[in-house]
């Protein structure tokens, strides 16, 4: 049994373990926005780890790939949600 995902992130992720990723992102299930997001989102939780703070994780994840740092918070959102 597969269990239900929390959040957004992990919805993308179980897609992808599951093998139907591409079909549901081809479908317009998954917007095609949400590639994008997932990267910024591993990132910067990359970042919260290496600098252990969130102010400076957005904002390294910011300059990385030429976002605001108020899209970035979005993203991040988007992502736990």
């Amino acid at each position: 049994m597969v269990e239900t995902p929390q959040t957004t992130y992990e919805a993308i992720k179980q897609a992808e373990a599951l093998g139907n990723f591409k079909d549901l992102l081809r479908l317009g299930i998954i917007p095609p926005a949400f590639v994008t997001y997932k990267l910024i989102f591993e990132f910067y939780l990359i970042q919260e780890k290496e600098t252990k703070t969130k102010a400076q994780a957005e904002t390294n994840t910011a300059e990385e790939f030429k976002q605001s740092e108020r899209n970035i918070r979005y993203i991040i959102k988007k992502m736990r949600d």
